[in-house]
């Protein structure tokens, strides 16, 4: 697959995978691009690498470090399926070394769905919000907002701000 972006010029993504005999399947994508620069990034470097077996899985992010001049693992996405409303998803920042967001390591954002109730953790994150939890509900949207040092915020399903019980 190739696609043009103004960063990087042509790019090319080129995906491989293996299936093992416990029902395992790794991959990796590798990507190309026009551009390179003095440092030889970056041609056929890893971008993504993991295993799933189609319930569940891990995949690791890769991306080129100034600091090292050479292609870094920079996240990981790991994720689970076991039906169609019983999922989860999680992001781990693993190298912040030039994180402009400010994420601090192992910091992660997880998302998980179990029927109609929905959350998102936000957990060591930055040096200044270590937890924020938010849940809802799918159907209804109503849901809440907590805060590590206690702060609730709860809306209802118009969205107005109530008082959370």
């Amino acid at each position: 697959m190739t696609f043009d972006s103004l960063e990087a010029g042509e790019t090319e993504a080129r995906l491989v995978g293996r299936q093992e005999s416990d029902g395992q399947r790794n991959w990796k994508m590798f990507l190309s691009t026009s551009k390179i620069d003095a440092n030889g990034c970056c041609t056929n470097e890893m971008w993504m690498s993991g295993t799933e077996n189609g319930t569940q899985g891990m995949w690791t992010v890769h991306g080129y470090s100034e600091q090292s001049k050479r292609i870094a693992a920079k996240g990981r996405i790991e994720w689970s399926h076991a039906a169609a409303l019983d999922k989860q998803t999680k992001f781990v920042a693993l190298d912040v070394t030039e994180n402009a967001l400010g994420w601090k390591p192992n910091g992660f954002v997880l998302y998980s769905r179990k029927e109609q109730s929905v959350s998102v953790l936000i957990d060591k994150v930055t040096e200044d919000k270590s937890e924020v939890e938010i849940k809802w509900d799918a159907k209804t949207t109503a849901g809440s907002m907590l805060h590590e040092d206690g702060a609730k915020a709860c809306w209802d399903t118009e969205k107005n701000n109530v008082a959370c019980l």
